[in-house]
C-alpha cells in the first residue's frame, strides 16, 4: 500500500515561520515601522544601521573593509564579515532602514531550519522535531536580544554547529563541520564564544553517551580535528579580528577584567542574578520592557532562556523512557543548575573579558528544546504521565509565584496572565493526549498550533508595545546635518575632519552623514583610547571597561580641535571660540570654519617625556602637546621642549602657544596630494628635522614610507602614530593593511587544501557511531 505524501518538514517549519512573522512583525514588513528602536534596543539605529550604511559606501568605493577616517579618528573595520550585515549592504547605503527587517526575518528562518535539521540528524522523529524547531525560532532570545544584529546572527551559526555535529556523529564526512566552524567564526565579533560552544557540546556528548570511551575517542580523533580544520579555514577573517581585539582595552591591556573575572567565575552568583535568571525562564517581557526592566543590567543584557510554554511541561516526561532519556534529564537539569547559580560558563565563552550573559543563554534555550524534542518523542511512544505532568505544572506555578512574591510590582501582569493561559492550553492537550481524545497527527498539529501561539502572544509585545520602534516616515539622521556637510565639501574637497556640537541619533553620525569627526562608538584600539584618557577625555584607567568603547569628542578644547584637524565645526547655537568664523547657514545650522586647523601630519621639533606630561593640569597638557612630541622614550638628538617657557607669556599664552604654533604647523605640516581611506601621499617640510606625528591612532597595520623608503613607526602624543624625519622636505607615503591577513589568507588556502584531501580520502563514520542516537 503507497503512504500517502507528506510535506516535508522544512516546509511546515518555513509556512508557520511566515505566518508567525507576519503577525508579530507586520508593522514592520508593511513599512509603517523600521525595525530598528530608540529605546533600550537604540544600538539598533544608533549604531548598526550607521555601520550598515558606512560599510555600504565603503565597499563601493575602497573594497575589502579595513582601516575608516569616519570612526572617531580612525579604527579597523576588518571585524565586520557577517555574511548577512554585508547582504544587508548590497542595496545601497539608502535601502539599509527598510532592509533590516527582511534581514531579521531571514536569520530567523535559517536559524529555525538548521535547527530543525540538527534535532532530525538526531534522530528525533518529524513530528516531534517541528515544534521544537518553531519554537527556537521564535524564542526569547531572537526575540529580544535578536535585535543586535551580531546574536542575531549568532542564532543562526550555532544551530548550524549543531546540525553539523549531529550529522558527524551519525553520517560521518569531512566538510560539513569545518564549514560550519568556519562561518561561525568568521562572522562575529566573539570568536572566543565557539570554541566554547564546541567544548559545551563535547561535555553534552559525555554525558549521555552509552560508550563515553568511544564518545572521547570519537571528539578527539574526529569532531576537535575537524572543528579546528574549520577555525584554521577562516583564518583570513578570525586572525586579523582577533588581533584587532586584542588591541581593544575591553579585551587586552590594562583596562581588562580577566583576572576580576576569572576570580568572580569561581564564585557563585547572588541571588538577585538567580532570581532574574529564573525570571528569564518565562521570558524577560515578565519584568517590563525596554527601560523598565528591572532585573540583571538592562533589558536587551539580562539573562533569558525562554522556549515556549510546552517545553517545561515536555522535559520532566523524559523520566518516563529508557535509562538514556533519564540520563540525558538529570544531565540536562544538572547543567542549567550550574549555569544558573555559576558564572562560570557566561564569562568564558566571552573570553573572560566581560560580564555578559548574551550569547551563553541561547546554548541554554538549544539545550532546553533538544530535551524538549526528545521527550515529545517519549510521550508519542509512552503517553503522557499525568502525575508527572501534575509535579511539573504545580512546579511552575510555584516557581511563578515566588517571582510574583519578589518582584512584585514590577511584575507585568498581563505577560503572567498570557503564560497561565498557554500553561492550562499546553496541559489540556497533554491531558487530551493521554487520554487518547487527540492522537498521532492530530495531537501533532495541536502542538504546532500551541507553538505557534506562545510565538505569537509572547512575541507581539516584545517587538511592539512598550517599544519606541522607528517610523517608516521618520529619519533621525535627515535633519540639517547633511545639507551642511554638502556646503562645507563644496567649498573644500581636501581631507579634514568636520565635528558637531549636537548628535543627531548617536556618536555614530559620521558613519551615515559622511564626515570624519571625533566621536564615535566602537572597539577601539589602544592608543585612540590612551590619548582620550591622557588629556582627559575620558575617565582614568580603572575596572570599568564600557566607556573605552565610548570617545564622547573633545568638548570645548579649542586646542584639541587644531590638534587633530578639526577644520569646520557644525552647531544650533552661536559659539564664541577664538579662530571659529561662521562662513554659512543651512536650516538651523551654523557652519564654523576653524582658522588654526592642523594637518593630519605636523613635524615637532622637541620632544617631552610621558611622565611628566601626565603630571601636568589639562590646560598646560594642550599648550604642551601642541609644542613638542610626547614621547614614552626620549629620542637622542632632540631638544626637550622647555615648559617654563609658557611662563614667560603669562599676558599672551593663547598667542604664542596657540595661534603662532598653530600657523607654523599649518605651514610645514603634511601637505596631502592624495588621500583615501587606507592610502595617503603628500609632502611635509621637515625644517632642522625631528618626528613627524599624524592624527591617526597608532595600531598595528599602519606603514609609513619617507622618500620612498621604509621608515620606523612609534606611538607618540599619548596613542599616535609617529616617525623621525631628517631635515629638510621629504615625500610621505602612508599605507594602511590589515594585520594578520596576508598569514591568515596562507592559513585559509592550506586548511581548504587540507579539506579537499580528507574529503578526497574519505572519512565515513566509524563502526561505533554508525546509527548511533543522540
Amino acid at each position: 500500500m503507497r503512504r500517502p505524501h507528506r510535506i516535508p518538514a522544512g516546509a511546515v517549519l518555513l509556512g508557520l515561520q511566515i505566518a508567525v512573522a507576519a503577525a508579530i512583525y507586520q508593522d514592520f514588513i508593511t513599512g509603517r515601522k523600521v525595525f530598528a528602536f530608540a529605546d533600550i534596543g537604540s544600538d539598533t539605529y544608533g549604531q548598526f544601521v550607521p555601520l550598515a550604511m558606512h560599510l555600504s559606501r565603503y565597499l563601493a568605493t575602497e573594497g575589502l573593509p579595513g582601516w575608516s577616517f569616519q570612526v572617531g579618528l580612525g579604527a579597523s573595520l576588518a571585524m565586520f564579515t557577517d555574511p548577512f550585515l554585508l547582504l544587508s549592504t548590497a542595496f545601497g547605503p539608502e535601502a539599509v532602514p527598510g532592509m533590516r527587517i527582511w534581514i531579521h526575518l531571514l536569520k530567523i528562518a535559517c536559524g529555525g531550519a538548521f535547527f530543525l535539521r540538527g534535532l532530525l540528524a538526531m534522530g528525533i522523529h518529524r513530528d516531534a522535531a517541528i515544534a521544537p524547531a518553531l519554537l527556537y525560532s521564535f524564542c526569547g532570545y531572537i526575540l529580544v536580544d535578536g535585535q543586535w544584529d551580531p546574536h542575531a546572527s549568532e542564532f543562526v551559526f550555532y544551530s548550524l554547529i549543531l546540525w553539523a555535529v549531529a550529522h558527524q556523529r551519525v553520517r560521518g564526512g569531512s566538510s560539513f563541520v569545518p564549514l560550519a566552524v568556519a562561518a561561525a567564526a568568521v562572522s562575529g565579533v566573539f570568536m572566543f564564544a565557539v570554541g566554547f560552544f564546541l567544548v559545551c557540546l563535547f561535555a553534552a556528548d559525555l554525558a549521555i553517551a552509552s560508550d563515553r570511551a568511544g564518545a572521547a575517542r570519537r571528539w578527539l580523533t574526529n569532531l576537535w580535528p575537524l572543528a579546528l580544520l574549520g577555525l584554521l579555514l577562516g583564518a583570513v577573517v578570525v586572525l586579523p579580528n582577533t588581533l584587532v581585539l586584542l588591541d581593544s582595552p575591553r579585551v587586552g591591556g590594562s583596562h581588562t577584567l580577566f583576572r576580576q573575572l576569572v576570580r568572580d567565575a569561581l564564585s557563585f552568583n547572588d541571588a538577585p542574578t538567580i532570581l532574574a535568571q529564573l525570571a528569564g525562564l518565562w521570558h524577560k517581557d515578565l519584568l517590563g520592557v525596554g527601560d523598565g526592566y528591572g532585573a540583571w543590567m538592562n533589558y536587551l543584557e539580562g539573562p533569558g532562556f525562554y522556549a515556549g510554554v510546552l517545553t517545561w511541561l515536555l522535559i520532566p516526561q523524559l523520566w518516563r523512557g529508557d535509562r538514556a532519556d533519564r540520563i540525558r534529564l538529570a544531565a540536562g537539569v544538572a547543567a542549567v543548575a550550574c549555569y544558573i547559580a555559576s558564572p562560570l560558563l557566561r564569562f568564558a565563552a566571552f573570553g573572560f573579558g566581560l560580564y555578559y550573559f548574551r550569547t551563553s543563554t541561547l546554548w541554554v534555550t538549544m539545550l532546553l528544546l533538544v530535551l524538549a524534542a526528545r521527550a515529545l518523542e517519549v510521550v508519542s511512544q509512552r503517553g503522557v504521565g499525568l502525575r508527572l505532568l501534575a509535579g511539573t505544572a504545580l512546579a511552575a506555578l510555584t516557581m511563578l509565584g515566588a517571582l510574583l512574591a519578589w518582584y512584585g510590582p514590577a511584575v507585568r501582569m498581563e505577560h503572567v496572565f498570557t503564560l497561565l493561559v498557554l500553561l492550562a492550553i499546553a496541559v489540556s492537550l497533554l491531558v487530551l493526549r493521554e487520554r487518547r481524545v487527540l492522537f498521532g497527527t492530530r495531537f501533532a498539529a495541536a502542538l504546532l498550533a500551541l507553538a505557534a501561539a506562545d510565538a505569537v502572544s509572547i512575541g507581539w509585545p516584545t517587538a511592539n508595545q512598550g517599544r519606541a520602534a522607528v517610523s517608516g516616515g521618520r529619519s533621525g539622521y535627515a535633519d540639517d546635518t547633511p545639507a551642511a556637510i554638502r556646503h562645507v565639501k563644496s567649498l573644500d574637497p581636501g581631507f579634514y575632519r568636520v565635528e558637531k556640537t549636537y548628535l543627531s541619533v548617536s556618536l555614530c553620525d559620521s558613519l551615515v552623514q559622511e564626515y570624519f569627526g571625533t566621536k564615535s562608538y566602537w572597539f577601539h584600539g589602544s592608543g585612540i583610547v590612551r590619548f582620550f584618557i591622557g588629556m582627559g577625555l575620558l575617565p582614568p584607567e580603572g575596572g570599568v571597561t564600557n566607556y573605552t568603547n565610548w570617545l564622547p569628542g573633545i568638548g570645548n578644547r579649542l586646542a584639541l580641535y587644531s590638534l587633530l584637524g578639526v577644520r569646520y565645526v557644525i552647531g544650533p547655537f552661536p559659539l564664541a571660540w577664538p579662530g571659529f568664523d561662521p562662513i554659512a547657514t543651512r536650516g538651523r545650522m551654523t557652519i564654523y570654519r576653524n582658522a588654526y586647523a592642523m594637518p593630519l601630519g605636523i613635524v615637532q621639533h622637541s620632544q617631552y617625556p610621558l611622565d611628566r606630561f601626565e603630571r601636568l593640569p589639562l590646560a598646560a597638557r594642550d599648550a604642551v602637546i601642541l609644542n613638542a612630541a610626547i614621547v614614552d622614550r626620549p629620542l637622542g638628538g632632540l631638544p626637550v621642549f622647555d615648559d617654563q617657557a609658557m611662563n614667560a607669556y603669562p599676558g599672551d599664552r593663547m598667542r604664542r602657544f596657540f595661534f603662532d604654533t598653530a600657523r607654523g604647523h599649518q605651514r610645514t605640516g603634511l601637505s596631502i596630494e592624495r588621500f583615501s581611506q587606507q592610502r595617503i601621499t603628500g609632502r611635509v617640510e621637515g625644517g632642522s628635522g625631528g618626528i613627524l606625528v599624524f592624527s591617526i591612532p597608532d595600531v598595528p597595520g599602519w606603514q609609513v614610507r619617507i622618500d620612498g623608503g621604509d621608515a620606523r613607526t612609534f606611538r607618540a602624543n599619548l596613542g599616535m602614530l609617529a616617525v623621525a624625519v631628517a631635515p629638510g622636505a621629504h615625500r610621505v607615503e602612508l599605507a594602511y593593511r590589515q594585520p594578520g591577513r596576508d598569514i591568515g589568507a596562507i592559513v585559509s588556502a592550506l586548511a581548504l587544501i587540507a579539506l579537499v584531501i580528507v574529503r578526497r580520502t574519505g572519512s565515513g563514520p566509524s563502526s561505533f557511531t554508525r546509527g548511533e542516537r543522540t
